[in-house]
């Protein structure tokens, strides 16, 4: 059944309650809708039936930030969210993480210069294209390859010396996004050292 009552929301805020007994995903992902109009299609045996999650207490958020909070709720409970159908129609699909291929190819393109708005959806898989100036991708790739968080989901792949295709949940690609900013300038590249 689904909760009794949606988060309370006062002003901008909202405050989101657990009872004792924890939610279970159906439940939040009812919550969530009520809240904010996001969608969500899903299948019960990837959510799982009985599957809960817990908070120990009240938070109280701004009402922008409740899909930033709810993300990271399921991506914690080992669930990713998928984009289904156009934007406006705020509908996604909610797959577990062990369906990294599948997750993969359907993570939307963000062009690089729009990266830095992903930091707000960490339960969605995005792609994007890194061109480099001055830096090698082989250098970028082998320091980034510490940002990435869930290897099932997310890769780097040199697409050539001066470019990185990047396939990631959101704030790893703002990470990796922000990593590039701070190493491709022309006095941190390394000369080639004769062999």
């Amino acid at each position: 059944p689904p909760p009794a009552d949606p988060p309370e929301k006062t002003s901008d805020d909202v405050t989101i309650v657990f009872d004792h007994e924890g939610m279970t995903i159906e439940n939040l992902l009812t919550w969530w809708t009520q809240s904010t109009g996001r969608r969500f299609i899903y299948d019960q045996r990837i959510i799982g039936k009985a599957a809960k999650v817990h908070l120990t207490g009240p938070v109280v958020i701004k009402h922008e930030n409740v899909d930033w909070f709810f993300e990271g709720i399921l991506v914690n409970a080992g669930l990713a969210l998928v984009q289904s159908g156009p934007p406006k129609a705020k509908t996604f699909k909610v797959e577990h993480l062990d369906q990294a291929r599948w997750l993969k190819q359907r993570a939307r393109f963000v062009p690089e210069q729009e990266v830095r708005r992903l930091e707000r959806s960490p339960a969605q898989v995005f792609l994007t294209s890194i061109t480099l100036r001055h830096a090698k991708a082989a250098q970028i790739r082998q320091a980034a390859a510490y940002i990435l968080s869930n290897r099932n989901a997310e890769y780097l792949q040199e697409t050539g010396p001066k470019s990185l295709l990047v396939c990631g949940f959101g704030p790893t690609l703002v990470a990796i996004a922000a990593l590039v900013r701070a190493v491709d300038k022309e006095d941190n590249v390394q000369p080639e050292r004769n062999r």
